[in-house]
């Protein structure tokens, strides 16, 4: 079975050609059942014919382009599932549990995989969505503080050096979505888990690059019903002058104002007290962190209606962003 299709050009070099061996990883990755994980060693016992010292340098040391790969992967799934209504690009992390400390980017962090702090690689990717179907299409590994600051481990590790600059989760995000709008895939909007949602300053940078996005936020957002308007104080009589932005009102969490808000909508209100979508439950409040201008300062959140599936974006105003409680705090 052919599994490399119109790959194959990407993988020829002028001294050696490595489809053979992208082949053989290919069928190690799909047959490999073994306990002990997927490595080269355990592919070989799956795959007939599988040469480890070939493989193993096809992985490690060939000099074949990855990013041309991605690429072309990107425009043949966007053939089937790009363009369409539904078509969203689906922002994810995984975790690659390690025993050693060797591998690129491996340090004690957290792993989502397993809840808990462990030895791990983390990984930000990529995939283009549509309706109940989605391929990966994008991916950057996450390089931890500890070894952007260690030169001589990152060259050990064959890390090239423009590589070595430290990036968090949300900037290698941001990154896949320019890349995949450059090379042209296909989306109606972003969407993100609460560990994204919960970062304004992503939100915020989704939304100058004009993307429509949805995403969780977790039970613990404050959310303002009304316009928090914040501001300095001004300075009482003999009281120290104030420098914090205040808001106007009390704000509730997300879960406080979903459940309020639900309630609302059942009991029933005022045509345009709170917008209705597709005869499901809707509402919109805002959030406001205080680390942008006034201008940038909110960002509008909806409950999106129930139980419609894919979750879409209402179009036009504000970016919405879909009020599902993360189950952490």
């Amino acid at each position: 079975m052919d599994l490399i299709g119109g790959l194959k050009p990407l993988f020829k070099k002028a001294s050696k050609n490595g489809t053979g061996h992208a082949q053989s990883y290919l069928c190690g990755l799909m047959q490999t059942t073994s306990p002990r994980g997927k490595n080269i060693e355990r592919m070989e016992e799956a795959v007939p014919g599988l040469e480890y010292q070939g493989v193993h340098h096809f992985i490690a040391d060939s000099p074949w382009n990855w990013r041309p790969v991605m690429a072309q992967a990107g425009e043949e799934v966007d053939a089937l599932l790009g363009g369409h209504p539904c078509s969203q690009l689906i922002l994810d992390e995984s975790c690659f549990c390690k025993k050693g400390d060797d591998s690129v980017g491996v340090a004690r962090q957290y792993n989502g995989r397993l809840g808990k702090i462990d030895n791990c690689q983390v990984a930000v990717f990529a995939a283009l969505g549509c309706g109940d179907r989605a391929s990966l299409i994008g991916a950057r590994l996450y390089l931890p503080e500890e070894w952007c600051n260690d030169p001589e481990r990152c060259r050990k590790a064959k890390i090239p050096k423009e590589d070595r600059t430290f990036k968090t989760k949300t900037q290698l995000a941001l990154e896949l979505v320019r890349e995949q709008r450059e090379l042209g895939v296909r989306f109606e909007w972003v969407s993100v888990d609460g560990g994204y949602g919960k970062e304004p300053a992503f939100l915020r940078a989704l939304d100058d690059m004009g993307e429509k996005f949805v995403a969780d936020v977790h039970r613990t957002q404050m959310i303002w019903e009304e316009n928090p308007w914040p501001c300095v104080p001004l300075p009482g009589k003999g009281g120290r002058t104030a420098k914090r932005l205040k808001a106007v009102g009390k704000p509730v969490t997300a879960r406080a104002w979903m459940e309020v808000s639900f309630l609302a909508s059942r009991l029933g209100e005022k045509p345009g007290d709170r917008p209705r979508v597709d005869g499901g439950a809707s509402a919109r409040g805002l959030a406001a962190d205080g680390a942008e201008g006034r201008d940038k300062r909110r960002n509008a959140l909806g409950i999106p209606p129930r139980p419609r599936l894919p979750l879409e974006p209402r179009g036009g105003g504000c970016p919405v962003v879909a009020l599902h409680c993360s189950a952490h705090d």
